[in-house]
C-alpha cells in the first residue's frame, strides 16, 4: 500500500510542477534568444557606420580605392573590419581584406541584390569556414560591403549557453524541491 501512495504522491507533485517546468524553460528561452541575438544584432554595429560613411564619400565622387583603408587584413587571424567594394556584376573593385593570399567576395548575388533590395545584414562563411558579420550598402553603381569576424561574439554566445543551461537546470531543481517541500514528499531515497 505504501508503494501505491508513494506513486500518487510523486504523480501528483510531478503534476503540480509541470506548471512551473513550463514557466522556467519559458523564461530561460526567452532571456537566451534575446541576449543571443542582442550579441549578434551589435556585431553589425561598426560595419554599418563604417559602411554608411564609405558609400556617401563614393556617391559624393570619392573613387572606391581612395575609400578603402589601406592597412590589409589578414581574414584568418584578425578581428579587425575590412572593406570590400563590387559592382553590380559582383567584380570586386577594390578590398582591403585577405584570406589564403586573395581577397575572398561575399556570397554571389550580395552586390546585385543591395543594389536592387538598398542596404542589408548577413552572416558569410567563406570556403575555409571563417565567419563574419557584414553589411553590404549601395553606393551609386558600387557596392559597400564591410565586414569583421563573428569569433568573439560566437564565444560570448557559446559562454551564453552554458549559462542558460546551467540556470535552466538549476531552477529546475529548485522548483521540483519547493513543490516536493511544499506537498510533504520526502526526496526519494528516504
Amino acid at each position: 500500500m505504501a508503494k501505491t501512495s508513494s506513486a500518487a504522491s510523486l504523480r501528483l507533485t510531478l503534476r503540480a510542477w509541470l506548471p512551473l517546468v513550463v514557466v522556467v524553460v519559458g523564461l530561460v528561452a526567452f532571456g537566451y534568444v534575446a541576449v543571443q541575438q542582442n550579441y549578434r544584432q551589435s556585431a553589425n554595429d561598426p560595419q554599418l557606420q563604417l559602411a554608411s560613411d564609405a558609400a556617401t564619400l563614393i556617391k559624393n565622387g570619392a573613387e572606391p580605392a581612395a575609400v578603402v583603408p589601406a592597412a590589409r587584413v589578414d581574414l584568418a587571424s584578425s578581428l579587425a573590419p575590412f572593406m570590400l567594394i563590387g559592382d553590380g556584376s559582383g567584380r570586386l573593385v577594390a578590398g582591403n581584406g585577405w584570406l589564403a593570399g586573395s581577397t575572398p567576395l561575399p556570397p554571389a548575388g550580395v552586390f546585385a541584390d543591395t543594389l536592387r533590395s538598398g542596404s542589408r545584414s548577413f552572416t558569410w562563411q567563406t570556403a575555409a569556414g571563417a565567419r563574419f558579420a557584414a553589411v553590404a550598402e549601395p553606393a551609386g553603381d558600387d557596392v559597400v560591403v564591410v565586414a569583421r569576424s563573428l569569433a568573439p561574439t560566437e564565444q560570448r554566445i557559446g559562454r551564453l549557453t552554458v549559462m542558460a543551461a546551467l540556470a535552466l537546470i538549476g531552477l529546475l531543481v529548485a522548483t521540483l524541491g519547493a513543490v516536493m517541500l511544499a506537498r510533504g514528499v520526502a526526496p526519494v531515497g528516504r
